[in-house]
Parts: C-alpha cells; structure tokens; sequence
C-alpha cells in the first residue's frame, strides 16, 4: 500500500508473517476495500450470530437444570461457535489487509480448538440419541439414582470429548502452517491431507452422524415421555436431517479431491 504523499509502501503485517496463503491475499485488493455484497454478508452475519446467541441461552439453562448432560453441551458449543464467528467477522470486516490485526493468540487458540469444537457439537447429536436410549424405559417405574446419574454424565463425557480432545493432540502433526485469515471468516485452519487428518478428523463426524440417523428413528416414544425431552428430540432430529447430509457431501468431496 503507498501513502499519499510518498512512494514508500507501508508494512504489510500479514505479508510479513506469511498469515495468508498466497502472495495476493496478503497484498489484498485495492481500494475500495467494502462492498454492498460485503456490507450485506456483515450484516446478516452479525444479525443473525446474536439472535443466535440470545435463542441458544435458554434452551442450555433448561437442560442444564433437567439434568440433560449431552443436550447442555451441544447448546454451549452452538453458543461458542457462534461467538467465535460473530467476533472474527466484526474485527476482520474489509478487506483493507495492510491494517488487520495479525490474530496474535486468539487465531493461535482457535487454529487449535475450531475443528475440536465442531466435532464436540456433531459429537452431542449422536450423545443424545443414544443418551435418550440407554437413560429412558417406558416400562421403568423406579427412577435412577445419583450414582447411576453420575456415571451417565461420565460415560456421555468421554463419547463426547474423547476425539476432540485426540484432534486437539494431533494439531501439530497436522497443520500445515501458523494460521490464515480471511475477510470476515477471520482465523483459518488449513491441514495437511494425510492419513491421520483422513482417520481423526474427517471419518469420525460422518461416523457419529449416521449413526445418530439411525438412533433418532427408535427414540420417538422415549423422548414423549417428558416435555423437554421430546423438545430435546426434535431439536437434534431437525439438526440431524439437515447436517447428515452436508457432512456426508463434506466427507464425499474430500475423498475425491484426495
């Protein structure tokens, strides 16, 4: 970038420490640096986190109390990956690059945490399924006791974090450099295609996905028993339909491109 009343170019931090992917991302468009689509994507994006935000709290309090470890979980993560999103689209919101924050730390964090937490999400809806089926009888008459309760939440919580927490391990064998930034999407993780990104990262979702397909449909007269059950249920089963197939189509296009 050159300033008005030299020739000297200005130091283009994100050039310098080689955070974008290729030598024209990190030199960037020219002005003007906004644009009505831009404007309009910024918008929605904003608009539309927070009404997320506001809707996700009350559901994750009402599990919470009922006592719906899986359901809790989901909620928070929806809520964290929300917020994620909302605060990289309100810092990285142009494409004026020669003056965007370099990310220090918070791209470090989330390079390391993104893929984890999206997987603790797709993780839940598998968890509730089968949480809904192991937990409800309609022939039980005595109800579980504290114990039996605490080892549920203990089994629910190694399902849920065990590859999480295994992807967050192998981020180093598998990164391929710091980190990217890109208008509004902000911190971006790129991998490196091998075995392990294939076996850890990619296969588990699909996995858990298809799996919880198979769930929802033995659920439905369990989850009738209680009010925020059968809410819980319709909750993840619309999720379920939806998500199954854009990870299967995920899954599908990388195999293909590998």
């Amino acid at each position: 970038m050159s300033s008005p009343t030299n020739n000297t170019v200005l130091p283009d931090k994100c050039a310098q420490y080689d955070f974008t992917t290729t030598p024209a991302e990190r030199v960037g468009p020219p002005p003007p640096y906004t644009s009505p689509s831009l404007q309009a994507n910024l918008a929605f994006r904003v608009t539309l986190g927070a009404i997320s935000l506001f809707i996700t709290w009350v559901p994750a309090r009402l599990l919470w109390r009922t006592g719906e470890f899986a359901g809790t979980i989901l909620c928070v993560m929806l809520i964290i990956n929300n917020t994620t999103t909302l605060v990289n689209t309100l810092i990285w919101r142009d494409n004026k690059v020669a003056e965007w924050w370099t990310g220090y730390g918070l791209c470090d964090l989330q390079v390391y945490t993104q893929f984890a937490f999206h997987a603790v999400f797709n993780i839940s809806l598998f968890e509730i399924m089968r949480g809904l089926e192991a937990k409800v009888s309609l022939n039980r008459s005595i109800a579980p006791i504290r114990a039996e309760h605490r080892r549920q939440r203990i089994i629910s919580a190694l399902i849920i974090f065990t590859f999480p927490v295994l992807e967050i391990t192998l981020n180093y064998f598998v990164l391929t450099r710091r980190y990217d930034i890109k208008t509004l999407v902000g911190c971006n993780t790129i991998y490196f295609s091998s075995w392990i990104y294939l076996i850890f990262y990619i296969l588990p979702i699909p996995v858990f996905m298809v799996g919880a397909s198979f769930r929802a449909g033995d659920n439905v007269a369990q989850a009738c028993q209680q009010r925020v059950r059968i809410k819980l249920y319709f909750m993840t089963l619309i999720v379920i339909v939806v998500a199954t197939p854009i990870t299967l189509a995920f899954l599908i296009s990388y195999l293909l491109s590998a």
